[in-house]
């Protein structure tokens, strides 16, 4: 609970200072890192074609006082820095509480000015630094990825010559495929693809009814997709496992000896 005056938090915490079911503390954030998520300052691309610094000013004041805007392009599209504030330099809650409205109606928005985005859903975030966008990009990705773990196959053990339409032909049956894509992608021959259902459920069902079904002179084998993090954890504790089996053989064969060794009759 927050107050907005300090007496008043004060005068709650008095009142229930010696109550017997309700008890009232003072908050005391324990890092920092706490008070994050307050900020002022977003990041936003995936602008329409053509989109000027000018629209992209007009898109964010609806929000609040703009101090600042910083407009780039590069190859890959459009972006922008935005940054609110009040003209009284002593409110400090302006700048936040106009930045998260506009997040909260501009984040994954498909049309921007009556303009709809093609391929790409509009991205307004709060703005990091380069290190901690990179890894909360691959926190998304990661959360992604686990969602769809159950719904992805990964399938192997086709011909080389297989295209993606014959895979589809094939796996549409089991029920509505979300993606289909062949690796690698920039060669003739094809050594795996990934297969993701819309459903749980249907994945299991193509898993079920394909895994070791004969292609030609192959056998299809089909698995539900691994996280690569994950995969390399399960890895390095298998590796470890078989290093640590083997050095409990090899300390066990030199144990042997050594209690022969110290036989007196031999």
């Amino acid at each position: 609970m927050c107050f907005q005056e300090p007496h008043s938090a004060e005068a709650a915490l008095a009142a229930d200072a010696e109550a017997d079911t309700n008890q009232a503390i003072k908050y005391q954030p324990r890092d920092k890192r706490d008070f994050r998520r307050i900020y002022n300052n977003i990041y936003a691309k995936n602008f329409p074609l053509g989109f000027s610094q000018d629209d992209v000013m007009k898109v964010f004041e609806k929000f609040g006082r703009v101090e600042s805007l910083k407009f780039e392009q590069n190859d890959k599209g459009s972006y922008a820095f935005v940054c609110y504030n009040s003209e009284d330099k002593n409110d400090r809650e302006y700048g936040p509480a106009c930045a998260e409205a506009a997040v909260a109606e501009l984040h994954n928005a498909d049309e921007l000015n009556g303009i709809p985005l093609k391929d790409k859903r509009l991205y307004v975030k709060e703005a990091l630094k380069k290190g901690d966008r990179e890894a909360e990009r691959l926190r998304d990705t990661i959360k992604y990825k686990n969602s769809k773990k159950r719904c992805n196959l990964y399938v192997k053990g086709f011909p080389e010559n297989t295209t993606e339409d014959d895979l589809r032909q094939m796996f549409e049956a089991f029920g509505e495929i979300e993606s289909l894509r062949l690796h690698p992608t920039d060669k003739e021959k094809k050594l795996y693809a990934f297969v993701c259902f819309k459903k749980p459920d249907e994945a299991s069902s193509a898993k079920e009814k394909l895994h070791n079904t004969p292609m030609k002179d192959k056998t299809l084998t089909i698995n539900h997709y691994e996280i690569k993090e994950i995969r390399q954890l399960l890895n390095e504790a298998t590796e470890d496992k078989r290093g640590f089996q083997q050095f409990r053989q090899q300390n066990s064969q030199s144990a042997k000896w050594t209690d022969l060794a110290n036989q007196e009759e031999l």
